[in-house]
């Protein structure tokens, strides 16, 4: 607590402005000896802070006035104990006055309104002096108010005394200031400008504990009231934005207002609000909603079933039949060629230069009547041909640009296990001739390393080279369709894959030209042993941690996917493996010391980095690139030079026995590694022609086909296997709503630069054409294996046609109609049960043989139809008026019912539930056909000689 003054008889308190005594012990003598107090030096000194002289024992001359503080000065107030020669210190309390001009004329203007007041009412209390002046600005809060406290006790005595000694005391104060601010300082000018913009009244206090109790309360309450100001504030902002959408609102549709939702999002709102209040039968749907609700069935039915129970969605009929409109049959597509043709009229020149591309995709065999189109789908069916035999994989050709990356499926065909190079040979020329129609041209060809894409590339190249021998001209790397040039390439990661597979279980030489004590060879057992050392030497902590035994492991390698190849190719695998000839000695790690050969090192460290660049100068994307090589090739750009190295080196490869090292034939990766970087050169030599300054070589691979076979295995949630059904459905819906570019999980390939669709068949829905539904003539080959059927069973018990459930059928779909159903003649044919048991009887050993005899052919129906119509005996009806309408719709009727128990019937033997004997061809081929998948299914995981046949 605060001492009063200590000098003896003042009548001053706790209140009074007052001086601690000086630090220097001669000066605080000084003051004890003018003060005439004894004999409490050695209190002072060990407490001088807590005693205190008040300042009526001062007078004003001995005040220094300064920037900072007012100092005293060694004058004295002669009337009381005068002090001369000695500076006084001031407390805490009453420094730190605003030394400004301007903030002394508004103190002395308080002064002097506080003197009027006083003059009006002298009976004010020191209560109310203490709140007039707790207002001023707060630099001067304290100091203002221990003065005024004092002046409020010699008021209390001598009121006029008073007025005079405090304007004096405020004139004397302003003018020595004066004084003090006269003098040039510049630090005090930066001071003035910095206090004369901060004149607020709390602005030096930066603690609400210092407040005085009624300061802290004021203080309290304006905190309060910029708390409110600022919700009110909030709060009309939030009106004014409300009032301005809402009259934005009434003039425009409020959906298109929200520029951050998607289109999907918008017209899947639009449809709710539209209709929301309309029953289910009277609710209409545009192409748009009809398009994404696709997207979500064919994505999962069952997902869409609970949409549907959400939201107001079409139902699935609807959807049905929307797709049914689009007319997506194998073979070349009408519709795409006609599209491409309208497309490519409005493109880039440089954008029309386009790759074909095509590749394959595993089926399950299974068959399903058509009944629209007429036909049994699932045998093997290339649009101009169609086979008895069960389609088990399907070819997708697709088209992609060279300049901005665009992509079109084109075409797509059924067939049986692999396609035939005859086949494959005529499916080529005839795209080929097709897109060059549409002034698109191609100027390459991209495929992977089978059997067939090789024989058919090769067939095509001895083709032209035997026609430019006849005509003298010089034979280039590339072959000639429709009398243009193209280059054939074959598939980047296909090829690493290769080297991969042949590496695991052959040693690789790498320069074949050295003598035989200094040959150089890669083997895999280096790779094992470096993936050993990393593995248990430090867990927590590898070199190698993306690694696995995926990557090493022959058995447990997933020899489809690129990355576990690209990996271990890879300059990080090469650099772990190069500190090993660095290295003398062995490595301690948990299963013992264990060490790599420094040749063996060296070789499989120049081995893995030279196939990382290489593969990079294949994969470049970007202009910016991490790696020199992974960038776009260009004039000047480095990837010429590496090739013509590449090449060389490439020449100098060759796969030997691991033990004998003897040189092994039969692997083409090295070869077709070869072709493909000539191909590469030979393609930029053509685009510069082109007037192309850069290309990607990311755009030569099937990138985009593995992505679109990625978005058909999705549908459905997981559908790896599709069935020919199935395929044709998820095609479409990928070339309307155009979500060919989605990646999915588990993917074989990049997304980075996947391209988007040229265009997308949703234009297709509302311009169908009757052209495009039409079939063109088809070839239709019987095979050795299905031959003209006697009248034998089927199946007795499963697949024969039961006479009572045929029977009902028949009853019940001739009745429905109206014609029928209301003639008494029709009414007593159909329903005389004796009849027709006599009729399904005759009709079955016929429809069994011309079903064996013409299930792969189109128009199924009609064929049999025409057929049963001459042998048939049809005397039975008895009504003269509909005769002709009976006879077709009981044909109808029982064939179609036939049909379907057939399909029922193969696809049972395609899953092994029928295990009858039977002597029906079909049925027979289906059961070698499942006995060979699972075959295929238990072979066990064992490394083949030829990597080339393990690398798709």
């Amino acid at each position: 607590m605060r001492q009063a003054c200590i000098v003896p008889g003042c009548a001053s308190n706790a209140r009074t402005p007052a001086h601690i005594f000086p630090k220097n012990v001669n000066q605080r003598l000084l003051w004890l000896k003018k003060l005439k107090i004894e004999n409490i030096e050695h209190v002072i000194s060990l407490a001088r802070c807590k005693l205190r002289v008040c300042y009526k024992y001062f007078s004003d001359d001995d005040y220094i006035y300064s920037a900072k503080c007012i100092a005293a000065s060694n004058n004295i107030d002669s009337q009381q104990a005068l002090i001369s020669d000695c500076n006084l210190e001031f407390c805490p309390d009453i420094i730190a006055l605003e030394p400004l001009q301007s903030a002394h004329e508004n103190q002395d203007i308080r002064y002097a309104t506080y003197i009027q007041e006083h003059d009006m009412n002298s009976n004010r209390s020191n209560e109310v002096m203490n709140s007039s002046i707790e207002v001023m600005n707060s630099n001067e809060v304290i100091e203002e108010t221990l003065l005024s406290n004092a002046i409020m006790e010699h008021v209390q005595h001598t009121e006029g005394e008073t007025r005079d000694k405090v304007t004096n005391f405020a004139y004397k104060r302003h003018e020595r200031q004066d004084e003090v601010l006269a003098t040039p300082n510049r630090r005090q000018q930066e001071t003035n400008v910095r206090l004369f913009k901060r004149r607020t009244l709390l602005l030096d206090c930066r603690r609400q504990a210092d407040l005085t109790p009624k300061a802290a309360k004021l203080y309290k309450i304006a905190r309060n009231l910029f708390k409110r100001k600022r919700c009110i504030e909030a709060q009309n902002s939030s009106m004014r934005r409300i009032l301005r959408t809402s009259k934005r609102l009434q003039s425009t549709n409020f959906i298109e207002q929200y520029e951050g939702l998607s289109k999907t999002q918008r017209i899947l709102i639009q449809m709710q609000l539209r209709t929301a209040q309309q029953p289910s039968h009277v609710r209409r749907y545009t192409v748009d909603e009809k398009i994404l609700a696709i997207s979500l069935l064919q994505r999962s039915p069952k997902c869409y079933s609970l949409i549907q129970n959400l939201y107001n969605m079409p139902s699935s009929k609807t959807l049905k039949r929307l797709l049914q409109k689009v007319v997506l049959k194998p073979g070349l597509c009408k519709i795409i060629i006609r599209y491409l043709h309208e497309k490519a009229k409005k493109m880039h020149n440089k954008d029309k230069y386009c790759i074909l591309m095509w590749d394959e995709i595993a089926l399950t065999p299974h068959i399903q009547y058509d009944s629209k189109n007429d036909l049994i789908t699932g045998f093997e069916d290339w649009g101009m041909r169609r086979t008895n035999k069960f389609a088990d994989h399907v070819l997708v050709f697709m088209l992609r640009g060279l300049y901005s990356g665009w992509k079109m499926p084109i075409s797509f065909g059924y067939c049986d296990s692999q396609t035939k190079t005859p086949q494959l040979l005529r499916c080529i020329k005839q795209i080929i001739t097709a897109v060059n129609k549409t002034e698109l041209e191609i100027v390459a060809t991209v495929c992977d390393q089978g059997s067939s894409n090789v024989a058919a590339i090769n067939t095509l190249l001895k083709d032209t080279a035997r026609k430019l021998w006849k005509q003298g001209t010089e034979h280039r790397r590339a072959f000639e369709v429709d009398g243009k040039e193209i280059i054939p390439f074959f598939d980047p990661p296909h090829l690493i894959k290769g080297v991969r597979n042949n590496l695991l279980n052959k040693d690789l030489e790498i320069n074949i030209s050295r003598t035989s004590k200094s040959r150089q060879f890669a083997s895999w057992k280096t790779i094992e042993l470096a993936y050993k050392i990393d593995t248990n030497v430090n867990n927590f902590n590898r070199m190698l941690s993306k690694i696995t035994e995926e990557h090493v492991v022959p058995d447990k390698i997933k020899k489809m996917r690129v990355k576990n190849a690209t990996q271990i190719f890879s300059s990080t695998f090469s650099a772990y493996i190069g500190l090993f000839s660095h290295m003398q000695g062995h490595v301690d790690t948990r299963i013992g010391p264990l060490s790599i050969p420094k040749e063996e090192a060296v070789t499989m460290s120049k081995t893995l980095q030279f196939f990382n660049d290489l593969f990079d100068s294949v994969n470049g994307y970007t202009t910016k690139p991490e790696a020199p090589l992974r960038s776009v090739v260009k004039e000047n750009s480095v990837h010429h030079e590496f090739w013509k190295d590449a090449i060389r080196r490439l020449k100098a490869m060759r796969y030997v026995h691991p033990v004998s090292k003897k040189p092994l034939t039969g692997s083409l990766c090295i070869q077709n590694w070869i072709k493909s970087i000539d191909a590469f050169q030979d393609l930029w030599t053509v685009l510069q022609e082109k007037d192309f300054k850069q290309f990607k070589p990311r755009y030569v691979n099937q990138d985009p086909l593995e992505n679109f076979f990625g978005c058909i295995r999705s549908t459905g949630g997981r559908d790896i296997n599709p069935t020919c059904t199935n395929f044709c459905g998820a095609y479409k819906v990928l070339l309307i709503n155009n979500l060919s570019s989605r990646h999915s999980i588990g993917q074989n390939c990049e997304n980075i630069c996947d391209g988007h669709l040229l265009f997308s068949l949703k234009d297709f829905i509302s311009e169908a054409h009757e052209d495009d539904a039409k079939f063109d003539e088809v070839e239709e080959d019987e095979c050795a294996h299905i031959v003209e059927s006697s009248s034998e069973e089927i199946n007795e018990n499963r697949c024969n046609l039961q006479d009572r459930s045929v029977y009902n059928i028949l009853k019940n779909n001739l009745l429905i109609k109206a014609s029928f159903k209301h003639c008494a003649a029709c009414r007593a044919t159909i329903t005389d049960s004796a009849i027709l048991q006599q009729i399904l009887k005759r009709a079955e050993t016929l429809v069994k043989k011309y079903i064996t005899r013409f299930c792969f052919k189109s128009k199924i129906k009609s064929i049999i139809e025409r057929e049963m119509e001459k042998q048939f005996d049809f005397t039975f009806i008895k009504c003269q008026q509909h005769d002709a309408q009976l006879k077709n719709a009981i044909l109808s009727t029982i064939i179609t019912t036939c049909l379907k128990k057939f399909c029922t019937a193969v696809n049972r033997c395609f899953n092994s539930k029928y295990t009858s004997t039977t002597k029906n061809p079909v049925l027979i081929f289906a059961q070698i056909k499942y006995r060979s998948r699972i075959k295929k299914k238990r072979e066990p995981k064992s490394v083949q000689q030829n990597g080339d046949a393990v690398q798709k």
